[in-house]
């Protein structure tokens, strides 16, 4: 005997009122696709043959009254009143959840029967008639341009994501030069193709096996970001809206107790007295100043801005409270109103770039050179190669990467998705040269001097840093202790010096406390400090410190203009994919599992030890600026 549930004629009279909602639900959808086939007065060709597609693909080809249906609107367009009934029940479907997106499938189909009437791969293919009848829809369908549905973006506001990103595409005019040398002799640091005399040494002698490593690690995890997270990050630009909220209280945090506190400076030059003269007058110090002057050379991407500007702050305890922002020679105070909003911005939007593209590198390719004399003149078993090249993991590679890939975000091609900056790489690479060579005359320049000491900036994210270098330093110690002078230190030193601004001599490293030092300066820098900046910084959501802004500088005489204006959704996507992928801490090996090798017992001893004071101290630590287990051994992200 034949089961009820598989007699075929009991089983097709059973799923008729089924089959009879889905042809109604696929016809419901293709009704909005045929409207916008008809929005320039005529269905073409292509049109017509991808609209019979997606009936046939559907399960319709075999339902001749479905069918006669569609023929019907293909001969005829349907009726306004036939569109808003179809628009209501899409509508009424998703709200009961009977099926998947019936709104988000509709205007899915709209638009590939929009691409199916010609253009060239896709691009012009949708004419003004055609694209006025799919904005239409989407407000219809969805609530809006750009409003989320059920959490996910409108398909207007997805398409507007790409469309900034093409644009600006089809825009760039930058050609990569690859000043990079063809061959390369040894090891040994050379003067930067960049600029010689203002930018650190370059390394181009890079193991074959560690840029293996690298390219398996690194740039598979780079790969794999934009592979599984593009999703959410399209979704996340397709929402937003703009520049985040920021008033007086929230750039105070941001200058007190983030990265951007390094930016701060406690010694205010001639020409920053006579800029806030009136400023300061009426105030009570002690004062600071952001300056990122170095700005006025760059020359923005088209409909992009970013000016010189200097941000005058008070300090209050562990705070520091804005007084007075210059952009360019005009000066804004809180009073000002729409002005003093666009100061704001522009100072975060500067301090933003400044520490990403500038101060931060500072911490990378000066350290390039510590790495490669180390391995060009100590032996592997010696104690100080043994520390280095522990804290040297992916360290060359990586910033070879960086620094000379046709396709790193340094480079900012906007060909590439994740390209974020608001100029081109000449400017860039320029403001590296500006931080590391300093600007005479401009105590916020002051130019690279080798890490001697522990962090001495404002606020708590400095002593977090500091904490952790005593702990450093500590260890460092009992190093420099069981190392033995020798020719080859000699040599090291003496190289070391002549390379690195501020690296002690020679006479000074044979002084036990001064070798531990500068070996402390290298641990601290690529580990705790690098890791803890990458961390922190990232936790900023991208429309709070954003490095690029379409708003123009602010004159004091400013109209009010929406923040989804300042912003577009194609620059929060590049910056966003570009947090995930480049600023996040992405930790290969840890701190806590450095391989020192050390052979002898008091070093192995000393290397425990160090992995136990630096637990005390994260556990000690007033605020956890980032978790003991994330920081890295080495720079790795």
């Amino acid at each position: 005997m034949t089961s009820r549930l598989t007699d075929p004629d009991l089983l097709s009279t059973l799923l008729e009122p089924v089959h009879d909602a889905a042809a109604g639900v696929v016809l419901l959808g293709l009704l909005p696709a045929i409207h916008v086939a008809w929005a320039d007065g005529e269905v073409q060709a292509g049109e017509r043959a991808r609209i019979l597609d997606l009936a046939a693909q559907s399960g319709l080809a075999d339902d001749p009254v479905a069918m006669a249906r569609v023929h019907g609107w293909l001969s005829a367009p349907p009726t306004e009143d036939e569109l808003h009934e179809a628009i209501r029940e899409l509508r009424m479907v998703d709200a009961a959840g009977t099926e998947d997106d019936a709104t988000g499938r509709a205007l899915d189909w709209s638009r590939s029967v929009a691409l199916a009437a010609g253009g060239i791969f896709g691009i012009g293919a949708i004419g003004r008639e055609e694209r006025r009848a799919l904005d239409e829809l989407d407000t219809a369908l969805t609530g809006g341009a750009g409003a989320p549905k059920n959490g996910r973006p409108s398909r207007a506001a997805v398409v507007e994501v790409m469309r900034d990103v093409l644009v600006d595409r089809l825009g760039d005019d930058a050609v990569q030069v690859d000043r990079a040398p063809r061959e390369v002799p040894s090891g040994w640091p050379q003067p930067s193709p960049h600029d010689p005399q203002r930018m650190p040494p370059a390394v181009f002698g890079v193991p074959e096996w560690e840029y293996a490593e690298y390219m398996d690690t690194i740039v598979g995890r780079y790969v794999r970001s934009v592979r599984d997270e593009w999703w959410d990050v399209l979704s996340l630009a397709a929402s937003s809206s703009g520049v985040a909220p920021m008033d007086d209280a929230e750039l105070s945090r941001l200058y007190s107790d983030t990265p951007f506190s390094r930016l701060l400076v406690p010694t205010l030059d001639a020409a920053d007295e006579a800029r806030f003269r009136g400023v300061i007058a009426g105030a009570q110090g002690p004062f600071y100043k952001v300056d990122l002057s170095h700005f006025a050379s760059w020359s923005p991407l088209p409909g992009m801005h970013i000016a010189p500007t200097v941000g005058l702050f008070r300090a209050e305890g562990d705070v520091v409270l804005p007084l007075a922002i210059a952009v360019r020679d005009r000066v804004f105070a809180p009073g000002d109103g729409e002005s003093w909003r666009r100061a704001r911005y522009f100072l975060v939007q500067a301090s933003s770039v400044g520490l990403v593209l500038a101060v931060h590198p500072l911490l990378h390719f000066p350290m390039d050179t510590v790495i490669a004399v180390t391995r060009e003149v100590l032996p592997a078993e010696h104690p100080v190669a043994k520390l280095v090249e522990a804290h040297a993991y992916l360290h060359l590679p990586l910033n070879y990467g960086v620094m000379w890939s046709e396709r790193s975000v340094a480079h900012n091609l906007q060909r590439e998705v994740y390209a974020p900056f608001p100029a081109k790489a000449e400017h860039i690479f320029r403001g590296m040269a500006d931080v590391y060579a300093g600007l005479p005359g401009n105590s916020a320049y002051p130019g690279f001097r080798y890490p001697m000491g522990p962090p001495a900036f404002f606020g708590e994210y400095s002593r977090f840093l500091a904490r952790y270098y005593e702990v450093v330093l500590g260890f460092a110690r009992v190093v420099a202790h069981a190392t033995s002078w020798d020719d080859d230190l000699e040599r090291w030193g003496a190289a070391l010096h002549g390379l690195l601004p501020g690296f002690p001599s020679v006479a000074e490293l044979k002084n036990e406390d001064t070798l531990a030092r500068a070996l402390a300066g290298f641990v601290h820098t690529v580990s705790i400090w690098h890791s803890t900046d990458h961390h922190a910084y990232s936790e900023e959501p991208v429309t709070r410190v954003p490095q690029r802004l379409r708003v123009p500088e602010p004159t004091g005489s400013d109209s009010e203009i929406p923040p989804s204006a300042w912003l577009r959704r194609g620059d929060v996507l590049r910056q966003e994919l570009t947090r995930r992928m480049f600023y996040e801490a992405h930790t290969v090996r840890s701190i806590l599992e450095t391989r020192y090798g050390f052979e002898e017992p008091e070093l192995e001893h000393a290397a425990r030890e160090f992995f136990e004071a630096l637990r005390a101290c994260d556990r000690k630590q007033p605020r956890r600026y980032i978790a003991l287990e994330r920081i890295a051994c080495s720079l790795q992200f």
